[in-house]
């Protein structure tokens, strides 16, 4: 499933929705002081699991485009990021059962990717076991990755009606801030720090500009 924020969450008319359709400080400003709480219970109205993760990635990019400008957004977006942690939660155990198997081994997920990379290059004959691997990194790509993915601008959406409402380069800024807490699961900090140390050197100027700020992004 690839559906916007824009298809999930219906009540425009509420604060909450202005903001995310709009996502400007002046409209972030009239959600109050607990702004992240004020858009997290909007978005529970999501049943869909999915759906809930897609539309919350969404939302705290709106917020974290704001967060280079703004105290009291950069003290949401973090509230937001922990809460995207815990509502996808469910996500936890497929990729955190990879992970183990990989440390299993030795390997990180960055590695694995080099791993396939050159192992296609060297070993044309091993295609069994090059399927394997690549079977097994097909299992990370779970909806909170793909959706972070694709807001940062890391991979491309399958959705040509999806569309980017945000800043890019303060969400990164953001990112740099929790990326390394120990409430940030360690699949998806691999993961993402696999692909913008990968991408990163075809972004935009701008966001290249903030991820060489910040080495911890990428490393």
């Amino acid at each position: 499933m690839d559906r916007t924020g824009l298809d999930i969450v219906e009540e425009v008319e509420t604060d909450v929705g202005k903001f995310l359709i709009d996502p400007t400080l002046a409209n972030l400003e009239k959600l109050g002081s607990n702004a992240a709480d004020v858009i997290d219970v909007h978005l529970q109205s999501i049943r869909d699991p999915e759906s809930l993760t897609v539309s919350y990635v969404e939302a705290l990019c709106c917020v974290c485009a704001l967060s280079a400008d703004s105290a009291r957004a950069a003290r949401a977006g973090a509230s937001l990021f922990r809460s995207l942690v815990a509502r996808a939660r469910f996500q936890w155990p497929l990729a955190n059962a990879l992970l183990r198997a990989l440390r299993l081994i030795k390997v990180s997920v960055g590695a694995l990717y080099v791993m396939f990379r050159s192992l296609v290059a060297r070993a044309r004959f091993q295609w069994p076991l090059a399927n394997a691997l690549l079977r097994a990194l097909r299992l990370i790509k779970w909806p909170l990755a793909n959706a972070l993915l694709r807001a940062l601008r890391l991979i491309k959406s399958e959705n040509k009606d999806y569309k980017i409402r945000w800043r890019v380069s303060p969400c990164y800024m953001a990112l740099a801030k929790e990326i390394d807490e120990p409430y940030f699961p360690t699949a998806l900090r691999d993961t993402l720090k696999f692909f913008i140390s990968s991408k990163k050197e075809s972004l935009p100027a701008e966001i290249r500009d903030v991820i060489e700020k910040h080495p911890n992004l990428y490393t």
